[in-house]
């Protein structure tokens, strides 16, 4: 399941995502403050922040130096307090994947959320293939030492002109 954190204080706006994104099993965490955003952030895929809260263009700055630092997930910037595109540059170069101006339509605010959860899935099934592939690794290494003690035991018993064989269809080299 995809988590969002949503950090709104407007309680209109909340609802508004979480009818728009609970219905594709999307768990919507809120966090109304600062204090909270830190508290909930390590438990969330995604971010989805207005600039607007308590404390305004600082706190924004604040949270996004901490999700860019924290998280390697998708941060989305939503508020009417853009001031110009600069400002828009600067919440990007902060850390934040999008930033979208108020008002806002579910159309738009789905399909981003579900690209970035896309982003989010496949991210969590390379980090599962690159485990299992880890694991095999090891487990080839392994295999291959076992091959060689059993060569070398081959040899202590007189069976030396199997080694060589045994050797090269494992690929190693003599």
């Amino acid at each position: 399941m995809i988590r969002i954190l949503v950090i709104e204080d407007d309680a209109t706006i909340i609802s508004l995502y979480s009818r728009w994104l609970e219905p594709y099993g999307y768990k919507i965490s809120v966090a109304p403050t600062l204090n909270t955003a830190m508290e909930c952030m390590l438990e969330a895929d995604i971010l989805v922040l207005d600039l607007s809260i308590g404390g305004g263009q600082e706190v924004s700055d604040i949270v996004l130096s901490k999700w860019a630092a924290t998280r390697s997930g998708p941060a989305v910037v939503i508020s009417g307090l853009l001031r110009n595109r600069e400002h828009e540059y600067d919440l990007l170069k902060s850390g934040a994947w999008n930033v979208l101006e108020k008002p806002i339509y579910e159309s738009i605010v789905v399909s981003l959320i579900h690209r970035y959860a896309s982003i989010v899935s496949g991210s969590r099934r390379i980090a599962i293939l690159q485990e299992k592939l880890e694991k095999l690794e090891s487990e080839i290494e392994k295999w291959k030492r076992n091959t060689i003690i059993l060569a070398l035991l081959t040899v202590g018993l007189g069976g030396m002109e199997l080694v060589p064989r045994v050797l090269a269809l494992l690929g190693i080299a003599l």
